[in-house]
């Protein structure tokens, strides 16, 4: 999480491919956490700032992020099916509800139809 500026979600860990982009309110996939164990603190910091990822999808979670995200009240889930890091793309609608263990993965953010 520390290649995260809390203050804004923008990714600055130089030469990262998503180097420059911005997390805040979206769902974060990664394998597993790397780095020092004050992740959990830098989530809240992002979650304080309104800099947050709106759910974490992982590999396989961290202790260290799962306590982080269970503080922030943010949707975490790991061990899925399919290996997430090759079946979500950048830019792909992702929709995590943790309560019910469900990740539902589209190209476009499904549009509400008025009456």
């Amino acid at each position: 999480m520390y290649s995260i500026n809390p203050e804004t979600g923008v990714i600055k860990e130089k030469g990262h491919e998503l180097e420059g982009k911005c997390i805040a309110e979206k769902i974060l996939v990664y394998p597993v956490r790397k780095g020092s164990s004050a992740g959990s603190y830098r989530l809240y910091e992002m979650l304080r700032n309104k800099a947050s990822p709106k759910g974490i999808i992982n590999l396989r979670a961290d202790p260290v992020d799962a306590t982080g995200a269970i503080f922030c009240d943010i949707p975490m889930m790991d061990r899925l099916d399919g290996n997430p890091l090759e079946l979500i793309k950048t830019g792909d609608y992702v929709e995590l509800d943790a309560d019910r263990g469900i990740v539902t993965v589209g190209v476009h953010h499904p549009q509400k139809i008025q009456p």
